[in-house]
C-alpha cells in the first residue's frame, strides 16, 4: 500500500497541516448545517404564503364571476315577462303547455337581449320543473327535456340561483357548457348556458404567478378536473379511480357530452389533490405531490369555493423551492471550502518554520552518507534545534579529516597496482588477439570450404590430401579425415587416379592455376566436373602442394546437351513445315515429309498410311527411300526397288501393271491405339505379336513410333517412323513427332480445304458465268418480246396473201410458185423467230412437239434461203466465196422444229459469210459420231478470220459482237437457245487466221422416228358467213377482208375497238345520234336485237382506247353464243404462258395462217349453230363461192 496512507508516514509539515485543517472543520460545519436549516425554515414559510394567497385569488376570482352569472339568471327569473309567461304556465300545467301565450314573444326577445349582452353566454331558457325547456335562445333546444332532472329539482327548492355542472345545450351541440339556473314564481326556472371557456380562460391568467411552472386547477365534487391553467388535455378527467355507478350516471346524462364514459375512465392520478376535492372539509394546509403535468414535486395548497362546490388547488414545483435553498447551501460551501484552504496554507507555513532547521540537518546528514563531507549544517537559530546543528557540524570536520588520510594512503597503493596490472593486461591482450586472429581465420575458411557447393581440396607435392571440404566428403560418402594422408589411388580407378594425378603435376611443373573437365566416377554413376587447380606455396614462395575447386557441371551439361537437341528437333520441324506449306497437295506432303524424317531425324524407315478399303490393311500414302519394309500387294521386287532407288512416289497403282498402292498389316496394338488418338512407342518390336511387327522385324527394325494425324477429334491418317536400333526413341523424339504429327495434320486440312476452295472456286466461276450468260438472254428475250407484237402486224398482211396467191392462182409458174413457197417459208421463219426471240434463253417448252427432221434437208433449204447472202452480195464486192456440201448418206433424222434449226443454220451461214470478206470456202458437212450414244452433227466450215481464245469462250453471250455497229450480237446467243431447246450441244474450233468450225451436235432417237402423219383434210365452214373484224391495223384489215371473201364470207370490218363497239351497237338498233359510251352499253344490254347480226366476232387485242377485250366483252353480254376469235401479235406468248381472256373463245397469233382460221371458224359456227340458226344472217347462203 502507498506510504501516504498511513499516517505515520506523513511528513511532519503534512501532519500539521492536517491538524489545523481538522481544528477548523468541525466548528464550520455545525455554523453550515444551522444557517441551512434556518433559511430553509424561512423559505418554506414564504413559499406557503405565496401559494396561500394565489389560491385565494383564484378562488375569488371564480366566486366572483359565478356570482355575476346568477345575479344575472335571477335578473331573468325576476323579469315581468317571465314572470308572467311562468304563472300561465303554471295554471294550464294540466296540458303541459301554457293556455295563455300572450306574453311567449317577450319572453323570447328578452332570451335572445340576454344571451346577446355578455359574449361568454351560449343561451338562455325558460324551464318548467319537469326539465323541459319551454322556451329558448336558440329556439332549437325547445321541447328538450334536460338530462340532469336533478338539478332543475335543487334549484327549485332554493330561494336563490345556483351554478349548476357542465350541461350540453340541448338540441343544440353536445359541448359541455356551465349552466346557471335561477328559480321563477309558477314553478319555472331561469337557465343561462355559459361557455366554458370564460372560465378557463380567468384560470389562466394566474398561471405562473407564483413562480417558474407554477399552475392552477379546478376540481369538482367527484374530483374531476374542470379547469386548468396551463394542460387543457386534463380537463374533464379525474385525479383517481370514480365508482362504476357515479360513471354510469354521468354517462347516462351526457354530464361531459357524448365522450362522458371515455373522459371519466381515463384518470390522470394525482391522488392528493384526488382525496382533498372529494373530502367534505378541506385541508387548508400545504401539501406535496407529484403531478402528471411535470411529473415532479410539487407543493399545493387547496381552497374550496364559495359559490359552488368547486376545489381550488394552486401548485408550486419543489424545484422552485429548493433552487434558492441549493443556492445558498452552495455559496456557504464555498465559504467554507475557503476556510479550509486558508487552514491548510497556514498550516504549511507554519510547520516549515519549525521544521526548517531539522530539513537542514536531515539534507546534510543524507549529503554526508553520500560521499560529501564537506556538507554542514550552519544554523542561524539559538534554540534546540540550532544547538543540534552545532554539533552535527563538528562532528562532521573531524569525519572529514579521517577520510582525508585514509584516501592519500589508498591513492599511494592504487597507483603502484594499476602499474603492474597494466603490464600484465597487454601482454595477455596481445597473445589473445593473436590467437582470436588465427582462430577466426581458421574458422572463417573452413566455414567458406564447406559452405561450399563444389569440391574443395588441397594435396600435397606428393598428390595426399591435406585438407578436403565437407562437399567432397558427402560427394563419396567418406568421413572429410578418411581423406586426410591419402592419393587419388586409394579411392578412384587407377586410369582416373592417373589423370588427376597427371594434371596435378601439370600445375606444379607450370606454377600456374589450371582450368580443366574432369570425369569422376561416383555412387550415382560418371559426374562431369571443371576443376580449377592452382599451386600451394609456403612462406618461402616455395611449391608445396595443389589446391583444387571442383564444380560439378553434369546436369548442365545434360541441360545442353537436350538444349542441342530441341533445337536441333525445332529446327527440323521449322524446315519440315516449311517443306510441307510449299506444297498444297497431300501425296506431296507425305512424300516430303517421309523423305526428310529418313534424312533428317534420322530414321530408316517413315511412311503415311491410311486404313485401307480392305479389313487389316493401311494403305501406304506415301513413303520415304526405304521401301523394303512395305508389302507390295505382288509386285515384283525389281519395280519396287526401281522406285526406291529413284525415291519415286509410290502413290496410285502402276501403270500397266494392274498393281494396287503398297500396304502394310494393321492389325498392331500400336495401331489401334494410335487410331485411337494416341501417340504409340514402341522401344523393341522383336517380342511384339502380329504381322505388322513380324514385317518390319525381317528388315532389321527395331523401334517404332506411330503418330495420329487426326483433325477435330478423327483420325484420318498414320505416320509410322521406325529404327534399326532398340531403345532410339527418347522422349524428346516422341514430343517431336506427336508435334510434327499436329503440324502434318493442319498441313493436310489446308490441303484439303485448298483444294475444296478450288474446286468451290471453279463451280462458282462456271456458275456465274452460266447466271450472267442466262440473264442476258433473259434480257434478250424480254427485250425482244416487246417488238413482237408490231412485227407480227407488220409480216400478217404478206402472210395471207402469199397463202391466198399459192391457193388461188393456178396458173402461176413454177419458178413463181417457188418464189412465193420461199417466201411463206421465210415468213414463217420470222413468225416462229419473234415467237422464240423472248424464249431462246429457256429450256423447250413442254407443249412444243418435236418432229422428226432432216439435217442435210434443212441445210439444202438454208442454202437456197441465204444464197443473195454467199453468192450475190459478195460478187458485187467482187469476192467470190465457193459453198461446198458434205452431207452424210443415210444419216438417221433428229427430232426438232424444223423453223428453230432452219433459223439456227441461217445465223451460223450469216456468221461464216461475215467472217470471210475477201471470199472463202464455206462448207456444210452432216456426219454421224462414233461411240454412245448416237448423235449426229451438222458442221458450217469456214475459212475465215478465226477467232482468239477470249473470243471464242464469249461469243455465245447476247450483245458481243466483233463486227462493230454492223453486229447486234444476237446471231450466236439465239443458236445457243435454239440448242439449248433441243438438248444439243456446241462445239466451235477456232483460231485466228485458220478459220472456224461450228458445230451443233444432237442426239440421235433410239428409235427411228415414225414418218410424219400426212395433214388431215382442211376444215371449211360448211355456209357462207357473216363476219365483224376489228383491228386498228387498216392493212391488216384489208388483208384478212380479202382472204375470208375469197372464201365466199361477208366481211365487215371496224378500224379500231371504239368501232367495233358502235356497229355492234348500230347492228343491235342503237339510235344513230348515241354517243360512244352509250353505243356500249346499248350493245351490252341483254335482249336488245334479238338473233345476232354476225355469225363471229375476229378482234385485235391491243388496240388504243378501247381494246379487244372490251370489243368481246360487249359482244357477249349482248349476243352470250356469239363466236369471239381474239387474232392478236401476242398470240404465241398468251398460249405458252396460259393466257385465256374472258369472253374469248379462240386466241390466234399473227401472223394468221387460212388454214388455221379456217379450221377455227368451222370449228366455233359449227358448235354455236344449233342455238343460232335460226336467226342467223347467212343461214340462207350455203356452198363455196369459191
Amino acid at each position: 500500500m502507498k506510504a501516504w496512507l498511513h499516517f505515520a508516514d506523513w511528513p511532519l509539515q503534512w501532519k500539521m497541516a492536517a491538524l489545523l485543517l481538522a481544528a477548523s472543520l468541525l466548528p464550520l460545519g455545525l455554523s453550515m448545517w444551522v444557517d441551512a436549516r434556518h433559511a430553509r425554515e424561512l423559505l418554506l414559510d414564504g413559499l406557503v404564503h405565496l401559494i396561500e394567497a394565489r389560491s385565494d385569488q383564484v378562488a375569488d376570482e371564480l366566486d366572483a364571476y359565478n356570482r355575476s352569472v346568477q345575479i344575472s339568471a335571477r335578473g331573468l327569473a325576476l323579469a315581468p315577462p317571465v314572470l308572467r309567461y311562468c304563472a300561465a304556465a303554471d295554471r294550464g300545467a294540466g296540458t303541459g303547455r301554457p293556455a295563455r301565450v300572450a306574453d311567449e314573444s317577450a319572453v323570447r326577445e328578452l332570451l335572445a337581449t340576454v344571451s346577446a349582452s355578455d359574449a361568454d353566454l351560449r343561451g338562455a331558457a325558460i324551464v318548467d320543473a319537469g326539465g323541459r325547456v319551454l322556451l329558448a335562445h336558440p329556439s332549437g333546444a325547445e321541447g328538450r327535456v334536460l338530462a340532469n332532472r336533478s338539478v332543475p329539482g335543487a334549484a327549485l327548492e332554493r330561494s336563490s340561483g345556483i351554478a349548476g355542472v357542465f350541461l350540453g345545450l340541448p338540441g343544440i351541440d353536445d359541448q359541455p357548457m356551465l349552466a346557471f339556473f335561477a328559480p321563477v314564481r309558477g314553478g319555472c326556472l331561469a337557465v343561462l348556458w355559459v361557455d366554458p371557456g370564460a372560465l378557463w380562460q380567468r384560470i389562466r391568467a394566474s398561471d405562473a404567478l407564483a413562480g417558474p411552472g407554477s399552475f392552477a386547477v379546478v376540481y369538482d365534487r367527484e374530483g374531476i378536473r374542470i379547469a386548468h391553467t396551463s394542460v387543457a388535455d386534463l380537463v374533464f378527467h379525474p385525479a383517481g379511480p370514480l365508482a362504476p355507478a357515479i360513471v354510469d350516471a354521468l354517462a347516462a346524462e351526457r354530464r361531459f357530452g357524448s365522450r362522458t364514459r371515455e373522459l371519466l375512465t381515463d384518470v390522470r392520478p394525482f391522488p392528493e389533490q384526488f382525496e382533498r376535492a372529494r373530502a367534505d372539509r378541506l385541508d387548508r394546509d400545504v401539501f406535496r405531490g407529484r403531478s402528471p403535468v411535470n411529473s415532479q414535486l410539487n407543493y399545493g395548497v387547496g381552497r374550496r369555493l364559495e359559490s359552488v362546490g368547486w376545489t381550488v388547488f394552486y401548485m408550486l414545483p419543489a424545484a422552485a423551492f429548493e433552487a434558492p435553498l441549493l443556492r445558498f447551501t452552495r455559496e456557504r460551501a464555498l465559504f467554507g471550502a475557503a476556510i479550509m484552504v486558508l487552514a491548510i496554507v497556514a498550516g504549511f507555513v507554519v510547520a516549515r518554520d519549525i521544521l526548517s532547521p531539522a530539513s537542514a540537518l536531515l539534507a546534510a546528514a543524507r549529503a554526508i552518507a553520500a560521499g560529501d563531507l564537506a556538507a554542514r549544517v550552519r544554523p542561524r537559530r539559538g534554540d534546540e534545534l540550532g544547538q543540534l546543528g552545532h554539533a552535527f557540524d563538528a562532528m562532521a570536520e573531524r569525519v572529514q579529516a579521517q577520510d582525508a588520510d585514509l584516501r592519500d594512503s589508498r591513492d599511494r597503493l592504487d597507483h603502484l597496482v594499476r602499474e603492474r596490472t597494466a603490464e600484465l593486461s597487454a601482454e595477455v591482450a596481445e597473445r589473445s588477439r593473436a590467437e582470436a586472429s588465427a582462430r577466426e581465420s581458421r574458422e572463417l575458411l573452413q566455414a567458406v570450404i564447406d559452405n561450399s557447393g563444389a569440391l574443395i581440396y588441397a594435396k600435397d607435392a606428393d598428390g595426399r590430401f591435406v585438407l578436403v571440404n565437407r562437399q567432397l566428403a558427402a560427394t563419396f560418402r567418406r568421413p572429410p579425415d578418411a581423406f586426410l594422408g591419402h592419393t587419388d589411388h586409394d579411392f578412384f580407378p587407377a586410369e582416373a587416379a592417373d589423370a588427376y594425378r597427371a594434371m596435378d603435376l601439370r600445375v606444379i611443373a607450370s606454377g600456374q592455376a589450371l582450368i580443366e573437365e574432369e570425369r569422376v566416377p561416383t555412387d550415382e554413376g560418371m559426374r562431369t566436373y571443371v576443376s580449377v587447380k592452382c599451386p600451394l606455396r609456403d612462406a618461402a614462395d616455395r611449391i608445396r602442394g595443389i589446391v583444387g575447386i571442383s564444380t560439378d557441371i553434369t546436369d548442365r551439361k545434360r541441360a545442353e546437351a537436350r538444349l542441342r537437341d530441341q533445337l536441333e528437333r525445332m529446327q527440323l520441324l521449322d524446315q519440315l513445315t516449311a517443306a510441307i506449306a510449299e506444297r498444297q497437295d497431300l501425296p506431296s506432303i507425305y512424300q516430303v515429309l517421309a523423305l526428310r524424317l529418313e534424312t533428317q531425324l534420322p530414321a530408316e524407315f517413315a511412311c503415311v498410311c491410311r486404313p485401307g478399303p480392305q479389313s487389316g490393311r493401311l494403305t501406304v500414302m506415301g513413303a520415304g527411300r526405304a521401301r523394303a519394309p512395305l508389302d507390295l500387294a505382288g509386285a515384283d521386287d525389281a519395280r519396287a526397288g526401281a522406285a526406291a532407288d529413284h525415291g519415286s512416289d509410290v502413290r496410285g497403282t502402276a501403270p500397266g501393271t494392274g498393281v494396287g498402292p503398297p500396304s502394310l498389316p494393321a492389325d498392331c496394338d500400336l495401331v489401334r491405339r494410335a487410331l485411337a488418338g494416341e501417340l504409340a512407342c514402341e522401344h523393341d518390336i522383336a517380342a511384339l505379336p502380329g504381322p505388322l511387327a513380324q514385317q518390319l522385324g525381317a528388315h532389321g527394325l527395331r523401334s517404332l513410333v506411330v503418330a495420329p494425324l487426326q483433325n477435330q477429334g478423327e483420325v484420318f491418317g498414320l505416320l509410322l517412323v521406325a529404327c534399326h536400333a532398340p531403345g532410339a526413341f527418347s522422349s524428346g523424339a516422341c514430343e517431336f513427332l506427336r508435334q510434327l504429327s499436329t503440324h502434318v495434320a493442319l498441313a493436310a486440312r489446308q490441303a484439303q480445304l485448298h483444294g475444296a476452295l478450288q474446286r468451290a472456286y471453279d463451280d462458282l466461276r462456271q456458275t456465274q458465268q452460266a447466271v450472267m450468260q442466262q440473264e442476258r438472254l433473259r434480257a434478250l428475250g424480254q427485250m425482244a418480246s416487246g417488238i413482237a407484237h408490231d412485227i407480227n402486224n407488220a409480216i400478217s398482211p404478206v402472210a395471207l396473201y402469199t397463202e391466198a396467191l399459192l391457193e388461188r392462182e393456178p396458173a402461176l409458174s413454177e419458178r413463181g410458185r417457188g418464189y412465193l413457197q420461199t417466201i411463206a417459208r421465210a415468213i414463217e421463219d420470222v413468225a416462229e423467230t419473234v415467237a422464240r426471240m423472248r424464249e431462246f434463253y429457256r429450256e423447250r417448252e413442254p407443249q412444243l412437239e418435236l418432229r422428226p427432221v432432216r439435217l442435210d434437208e434443212i441445210a439444202r433449204q438454208v442454202i437456197e434461203l441465204t444464197r443473195v447472202r454467199w453468192s450475190d452480195m459478195p460478187q458485187q464486192r467482187g469476192a467470190v466465196i465457193d459453198l461446198v456440201t458434205d452431207f452424210a448418206p443415210g444419216l438417221p433424222g433428229v427430232l426438232g422444229i424444223e423453223s428453230e434449226l432452219r433459223e439456227a443454220l441461217t445465223n451460223l451461214v450469216f456468221n461464216a459469210v461475215d467472217a470471210m470478206p475477201a471470199g472463202g470456202r464455206l462448207l456444210l458437212r452432216t456426219r454421224r459420231l462414233d461411240g454412245e450414244p448416237a448423235r449426229a452433227a451438222l458442221e458450217v466450215v469456214d475459212t475465215g478470220v478465226g477467232m482468239d481464245e477470249d473470243t471464242r469462250r464469249r461469243c455465245l453471250e447476247p450483245f458481243f459482237t466483233t463486227k462493230g455497229e454492223r453486229g447486234t450480237g444476237l446471231g450466236l446467243a439465239m443458236v445457243y437457245g435454239v440448242a439449248q431447246r433441243h438438248d444439243a450441244g456446241i462445239e466451235i474450233d477456232s483460231a485466228p487466221g485458220a478459220g472456224t468450225t461450228l458445230r451443233l451436235v444432237f442426239p440421235v432417237p433410239a428409235a427411228r422416228p415414225a414418218e410424219a402423219a400426212a395433214p388431215p383434210a382442211e376444215a371449211r365452214p360448211a355456209r357462207r358467213l357473216r363476219l365483224l373484224v376489228v383491228d386498228d391495223d387498216p392493212l391488216m384489215l384489208a388483208s384478212v377482208r380479202d382472204a375470208l371473201e375469197l372464201d365466199g364470207h361477208e366481211v365487215v370490218t371496224a378500224a379500231g375497238g371504239q368501232a367495233g363497239i358502235e356497229l355492234l351497237g348500230a347492228a343491235a338498233g342503237q339510235p344513230a345520234t348515241a354517243g360512244p359510251g352509250e353505243a356500249l352499253a346499248h350493245a351490252a344490254r341483254p335482249g336488245a336485237g334479238g338473233a345476232a347480226p354476225f355469225d363471229a366476232l375476229i378482234t385485235d387485242l391491243g388496240m388504243p382506247h378501247v381494246d379487244g377485250r372490251r370489243v368481246a366483252a360487249a359482244a357477249r353480254e349482248r349476243w352470250p353464243a356469239l363466236p369471239v376469235i381474239l387474232l392478236t401479235g401476242w398470240g404465241q406468248r398468251m398460249a405458252a404462258d396460259g393466257e385465256h381472256p374472258p369472253n374469248v373463245d379462240r386466241v390466234l397469233a399473227k401472223p394468221p395462217r387460212l388454214r388455221e382460221l379456217r379450221a377455227t371458224l368451222a370449228e366455233l359456227v359449227d358448235a354455236a349453230a344449233p342455238s343460232g340458226a335460226a336467226g342467223s344472217p347467212s343461214s340462207a347462203v350455203s356452198g363455196d363461192p369459191s
